[in-house]
Parts: structure tokens; sequence; C-alpha cells
């Protein structure tokens, strides 16, 4: 694993796509999440964690946490550039912060993820390697965006219910629903008919895997000082697949 700290902050670019954008041309905001986690992906496997090394070994990287705040919405044929590093970690948990810019260098978000590594087989977490911890704790550098300790709790109906059905193509390499499709239904609850969903600001925490069959409902409920909840759970179940808080 590289020591020297100029391997610890990743750079890389983007071209917004035309399949990347919504109906005003403003990229999606998966698109954004796609790429922060395509940037981290390849940091990584720079640092000697790649995700294929790593299920190799029946371990995986798995997204708990992602907290972001806009700057701006990007439009198509835009170029985009990411700075992402590890912010910190502890036995279980580690951090990965991002900056973006456009050509011209203006900010354009800032997010932070929180991770675990999981044990494929027993679907359980496992304690950081101490080289992840060591990186983590090297960086001093955070993004500036809100990161409640806690999520608040959901206490009251939704408003709104939109039902989905897990595919294959909603899959990624554990085998389990990809973390951005949680967040793609979630925008999808937020309603508005055929306008554009774009936050300005949004916390989602990923509680519990669901796979290939599975029947799940996206609930938005009615907003509060703080934003409006949003709650991913299986249909039939109270099971909290995910929680997301949005402004």
């Amino acid at each position: 694993m590289p020591t020297e700290p100029r391997y610890f902050v990743w750079t890389e670019s983007f071209t917004v796509k035309a399949f990347e954008i919504d109906t005003d041309g403003h990229i999606l905001l998966s698109a954004l999440a796609n790429y922060m986690q395509d940037a981290a992906g390849n940091h990584a496997a720079r640092l000697g964690f790649s995700m294929e090394s790593m299920v190799a070994n029946n371990q995986g990287w798995v997204l708990n946490r992602f907290t972001i705040r806009m700057t701006r919405y990007p439009k198509s044929g835009e170029t985009i550039r990411i700075e992402t590093w590890p912010s910190g970690a502890d036995r279980l948990f580690g951090w990965r912060d991002f900056d973006l810019y456009d050509a011209d260098g203006n900010h354009i978000l800032a997010a932070r993820t929180g991770w675990i590594i999981l044990d494929i087989a027993r679907r359980r977490p496992i304690p950081t390697p101490e080289a992840v911890q060591r990186v983590g704790a090297a960086n001093k550098r955070f993004a500036n965006v809100e990161v409640a300790k806690r999520l608040p709790k959901i206490e009251t109906e939704p408003d709104t219910e939109v039902p989905f059905r897990v595919r294959r193509a909603d899959l990624d390499i554990m085998r389990h629903v990809n973390n951005v499709r949680y967040m793609e239904w979630v925008l999808e609850a937020m309603g508005g008919g055929l306008e554009p969903a774009r936050p300005e600001y949004i916390d989602i925490q990923f509680k519990a895997e669901s796979t290939y069959g599975d029947r799940v409902i996206a609930e938005q409920h009615p907003p509060t000082s703080d934003g409006r909840m949003y709650r991913i759970r299986l249909d039939g179940e109270e099971k909290e697949l995910a929680v997301a808080l949005i402004r």
C-alpha cells in the first residue's frame, strides 16, 4: 500500500453524458453518486483495496451512509473534477469525503460517505484494516457538509408510497441492491410528476439488504422543520432498508 501523502487524495474527471440528465438537461443526482463511487473505487484500488481483490478474499466494501450538499447541478457536456480522500476510520467504520468542481474551478458539491467491510459469506462486518485506519488518520481535510449523528426517527404515516420490484439490473457484485438504486427510489417518491428531483441536501443511511425479486416500498413522509424523511422498506413489512433526510 502506498504510504506517501501524495497518494492520499485522488483526482479524476468525468464528462456529463446525454443519458445522465433529467428532463431539464441537468445531471441526475444518481449519476453524480455513481461518479463519486467510481472515483472512490479507483482510489481504493490504487491504495491496494480494490473491490476485485477484496471479493477474492470473500470481503467487500459496503456503503452505510451517503450525505451530499449540492451547490449546483451541472448540465450535459460539462466536465466535472472529483477530489476524494479517506477522512477517518475506526475499527469498524471508515469515512471518505468528496469535493466536486466544474471546469472553471467552481464548487459543485461536497459529500461524506461512511463504509464498512462485509464478510460476504457471513454477511457480517469485519474490522477495518489498520492500513486503512492509518490513511484516514493522515488526512486532516473534511468536506463541508453537515452529517447528523443519527437521522430523525420516522413517527408519521407516509403521504406518498411508490412500489418497486427488485430486478437483476438493480444488483451489484455483492448480489444485493446497489446503493444508488435506493437513492433513485427515494427521489422517485419525492413526486412532482415530470418535474426533476434536485434536492439541495440528502442524507441517506443504508440499513439492510434487499435482493432479487423483493418487493419494496419507497415512502415520503410529511415535512418537518428539518426537511422531509423518506423510507425504503420491504412490502408488507416494517423492516427498514434505508432512510433519508432531504431538504
